[in-house]
């Protein structure tokens, strides 16, 4: 019977034990509330933002093929007294320079993002202009006279080329893949850029003839000379863009952004044009 009576007894304080646990951990949780599955350790990304930004960068255009594809347009046909086209001797000795500048540039930025956990993925477009330095001129005269001889005659050309070139303005579309760390966020761009520049060619010729064309009985070169120019203004062209950088949260709204920006333009009327640039900027989330 005394047997009994402990066994009872010790089960009615194992019962006991156990609802006063019980109840303590749900007051506990009564003050503490329910735990979610992922709990946002800092500020969070996701919205719509907008934004300006300004910087600096080096640009470099390559004229060389566009040059002598003027220069071969231009002497199509081009016949000095012996009746030979000598439109490719010229354009082979053709040697242009790139024309390198370092542009200032500034625009504006409007985009949105979301955030997954710690992952955050959005789109943005943005608008840049170029000013100080958004392009420059590549000239090439030869160190001396292309001589052509004839039967009784010999034609010196002496032949000048220049390509003019300028980056206007650019707008792109990019994706944006950022890991936020509270309140700051790496991230990484990409995507398609059209762009808006100007092109302008110049060739100008002399031609001094030694002797008498005894066919003709001229004593003047044949063929076109002084200057001939061409222009494309406000050429619209296409490229893509990549780039990096990080954010900073100065408020839950207001950010602060460094960023690096590489533009490849494959064709702006016919020059190759490679940008790159480092902007800082700032921004208001919404």
């Amino acid at each position: 019977m005394a047997t009994r009576f402990r066994i009872a007894s010790g089960l009615a304080a194992m019962v006991l034990a156990m609802g006063l646990g019980a109840q303590a951990e749900a007051a506990d949780m009564a003050l503490r509330g329910s735990l979610p599955g992922y709990e946002s350790t800092g500020p969070t990304w996701s919205g719509a933002y907008i934004g300006a930004f300004g910087g600096a960068g080096t640009m470099n255009m390559s004229v060389q093929n566009a040059g002598k594809n003027y220069v071969n347009n231009v002497l199509n046909g081009y016949a000095f007294a012996d009746g030979t086209a000598q439109s490719t001797a010229i354009s082979n000795i053709l040697h242009l320079n790139p024309v390198t500048s370092a542009p200032k540039v500034f625009g504006a930025f409007v985009g949105y993002q979301v955030q997954y956990e710690d992952a955050v993925v959005g789109i943005e477009f943005d608008y840049t202009r170029l000013i100080r330095g958004n392009g420059g001129t590549s000239s090439f005269t030869p160190p001396a006279s292309l001589v052509f001889s004839g039967d009784a005659y010999t034609d010196a050309v002496l032949s000048t080329t220049s390509v003019t070139a300028q980056l206007h303005d650019y707008w792109s579309a990019r994706a944006r893949f950022g890991w936020a760390f509270g309140r700051l966020m790496p991230f990484a761009t990409i995507g398609p850029v059209v762009a808006r520049g100007s092109t302008s060619f110049g060739y100008s010729a002399t031609c001094v003839r030694t002797g008498t064309d005894t066919t003709s009985g001229s004593t003047q070169c044949i063929g076109g000379s002084g200057l001939i120019t061409a222009s494309q203004p406000n050429r619209i062209s296409f490229g893509w863009t990549a780039g990096a950088g990080v954010e900073a949260l100065l408020t839950d709204n207001i950010f602060l952004r460094a960023e690096y920006q590489f533009v490849n333009i494959p064709s702006l009327g016919g020059v190759p044009v490679t940008l790159q640039v480092a902007r800082a900027g700032l921004g208001v989330k919404y």
